[in-house]
């Protein structure tokens, strides 16, 4: 999605500037603009995408502060996974995680 590709566009130095009200703001702007065409759960769908997609860059960078808070995110979803009525389930987590080498990066040394 385009979003995505915004995401990864992104240098640190501009991820640096990111704050959760910003990226909120912007989820709420997705939220309306999508809500025009996308049914709840697939617009639910849309914009945890688009906020796993952040958590992935913002994992990837340099800035111990953005990290953390990709780190704290994760294991957010992590236990909403586990409960039920929830969009995300284990399955699918657990190959975002694996798809986006979460673990090594985690565990890497040189970031």
């Amino acid at each position: 999605a385009e979003f995505d590709k915004w995401i990864y566009q992104q240098s640190d130095k501009d991820i640096k500037t990111l704050d959760g009200s910003i990226l909120t703001q912007q989820a709420n702007l997705m939220k309306d603009f999508f809500s025009l065409g996308y049914s709840d759960s697939e617009l639910t769908k849309t914009i945890k995408s688009y906020e796993m997609a952040l958590l992935v860059r913002l994992l990837g960078s340099e800035l111990l502060e953005k990290k953390l808070t990709a780190v704290n995110e994760i294991k957010k979803l992590v236990k909403e996974s586990g409960r039920k009525n929830t969009w995300i389930d284990q399955p699918f987590l657990t190959n975002w995680i694996i798809e986006n080498n979460i673990i090594r990066v985690v565990l890497d040394d040189n970031t």
